[in-house]
């Protein structure tokens, strides 16, 4: 059953962020994640749906109305905080402060456009629809929100170019990010 993330879920949440989702953000931990999650619940742009079974969450998708600043206003409710789990990161892994000062380059940061953030389902529970449930679930709360589309950037070598495409995205071009290929896909409210 989908429904709104809660505070009870994020230590779930963090852990299929993280087990499913390479990038920056994960390369934080499931702490970071977790206070992510936690803080994000405060953003009124932001969005996270749940999918559950037997009380288990095993799916999750996030969504935004504007990535415009959404990334400060999410930190900006906790500097201290983030700033602590960064630095606890750093100290292990210097060389991912280049990669947080190139993550500013994203392209999407520029812009005020929505966009769909994370899509993940648990390994075992993946191919048995669960993603296109979330995706319809975010789709009606774009829909809600009157957005008439969003987008989804996605790395070009995971397997989820081939889901978006399935289910009516349409590529709109290719960047380098991070120094990988990254497709930038919009969905359109039929």
């Amino acid at each position: 059953m989908v429904t709104k993330l809660t505070s009870q879920d994020l230590k779930a949440v963090s852990a299929i962020h993280q087990a499913e989702l390479p990038g920056i953000l994960s390369e934080f931990g499931t702490e970071f994640l977790e206070k992510f999650y936690r803080e994000s619940l405060h953003i009124p742009e932001l969005f996270t749906f749940i999918e559950k079974e037997d009380e288990q969450v095993i799916g999750l998708i996030t969504g935004t109305t504007s990535l415009d600043g959404l990334y400060f206003k999410v930190v900006k409710r906790d500097i201290l905080g983030f700033f602590s789990l960064i630095m606890k990161h750093l100290i292990t892994h210097p060389a991912s402060i280049f990669k947080i000062i190139r993550i500013l380059t994203y392209p999407g940061f520029s812009n005020k456009d929505s966009e769909l953030l994370t899509i993940a389902v648990s390994r075992r529970y993946q191919k048995r629809g669960i993603g296109r449930k979330l995706f319809a679930s975010a789709v009606k709360e774009f829909k809600k929100r009157k957005i008439i589309h969003f987008k989804i950037g996605v790395y070009e070598r995971l397997k989820a170019n081939g889901f978006y495409r399935k289910i009516g995205c349409r590529k709109l071009h290719t960047f380098n990010f991070l120094g990988e290929q990254m497709n930038y896909y919009v969905y359109r409210q039929p």
